[in-house]
């Protein structure tokens, strides 16, 4: 579960807080280190991900929360279908994030998530 605290504007968010924009408050939340073994290396090589997702609504921090395990499910299958050479490609993290941001809407209902952000991105073979 997300953990929350009160925020100067009267919202709240989890650890990281608030960021600020023109449309109002953005609660943030930072989900799970995920890590993966990519694909065609036999599990010889892995990557290590965190994330932080970003959306506005009063139900936002509830609705990741209660689906929490789906996005992790959604991450983590789209994460392990990539192999070490796609990931260091130029270009792969926005493509990827496009991809998880589509995904995640899915789940939580459309237009939840305003931006996915990569806060840690690993690879190591």
């Amino acid at each position: 579960a997300v953990r929350r605290r009160s925020s100067p504007g009267g919202g709240s968010a989890d650890l990281i807080g608030n960021l600020g924009s023109e449309g109002g408050v953005k609660d943030v939340v930072q989900p799970d280190k995920i890590v993966v073994s990519v694909a065609g290396i036999g599990g010889r090589a892995y990557a290590v991900v965190r994330i932080a997702l970003t959306g506005t609504g009063d139900d936002f921090v509830q609705r990741i929360n209660s689906n929490r395990e789906r996005l992790l499910d959604a991450a983590t299958s789209e994460l392990s279908s990539r192999t070490l050479e796609e990931m260091d490609r130029p270009g792969f993290r926005n493509a990827l994030r496009g991809e998880l941001l589509s995904q995640f809407n899915q789940i939580l209902g459309a237009n939840t998530l305003s931006d996915v952000v990569f806060k840690e991105f690993l690879t190591q073979q």
